[in-house]
């Protein structure tokens, strides 16, 4: 898989440093019952965040990378830089210049974090291992979702292990709770909600993960 990632701004080609261990944390309303603090303060690596997921007590104030895609980007604050070494953005082509307005700012105001986008070539083979794992190809109007992307730099930019916690399709049966753990109160049956969804095949990209997992037992540590 090539692993080009170019800067959001002067487009030259960076590589992310890798770790022993990389830890992803979604967006599921399900974190409001668990309580990794103590395992994530101890792990050594990167803990990878998705979007504009806010930081909270439960999942400590790591946030070493941030996967965002583009029609995130104006619900972003200075909150969702601290402690950012790499801000990776994904966005169709045509949405270049948006993304880079929107990002601007907080280049300016955050000078320790690195901007990155993902290539064409790099996205391109983020869709070939998904349709690998999930054996469904790319569909219009189907997108990958940004948590399946941090699982795969994850998988990229970890040495030994990766581990994901708080996404909501590998919660145990019926386990009722937000969609995401923050700005949606309803609360619902996890995997209900997750196949409602018109853009994403959540459920799909869950069982090709967990089947793909099983063939690195020892690296990739999925938390219920």
């Amino acid at each position: 898989m090539s692993f080009a990632l170019k800067s959001l701004f002067d487009y030259k080609f960076v590589e992310i440093e890798k770790k022993q261990e990389c830890t992803v944390i979604g967006n599921s309303g399900i974190l409001l019952h668990r309580n990794y603090k103590g395992y994530i303060e101890g792990t050594n690596g990167y803990v990878v965040r998705c979007n504009d997921a806010p930081l909270i007590p439960s999942t400590t104030n790591r946030n070493e990378i941030r996967v965002v895609v583009h029609s995130a980007v104006s619900k972003m604050s200075e909150h969702h830089f601290k402690n950012c070494k790499y801000c990776v953005v994904w966005f169709p082509k045509d949405q270049l210049s948006n993304v880079q307005g929107g990002m601007r700012k907080f280049q300016k105001s955050n000078p320790n974090t690195i901007f990155l986008q993902l290539t064409d070539s790099f996205l391109h083979q983020i869709y070939h291992f998904y349709t690998q794992l999930t054996g469904i190809p790319k569909i219009q109007g189907i997108w990958v979702s940004t948590g399946f992307i941090a699982f795969t730099l994850a998988h990229l930019y970890s040495l030994e292990k990766v581990n994901l916690m708080g996404f909501g399709a590998f919660a145990p049966s019926h386990d009722k709770a937000p969609w995401h753990y923050y700005g949606s109160p309803t609360t619902k049956d996890q995997k209900e909600l997750l196949k409602s969804h018109k853009n994403h095949y959540f459920m799909s990209e869950a069982k090709g993960i967990a089947n793909f997992a099983k063939q690195f037992p020892d690296k990739i540590n999925i938390f219920p």
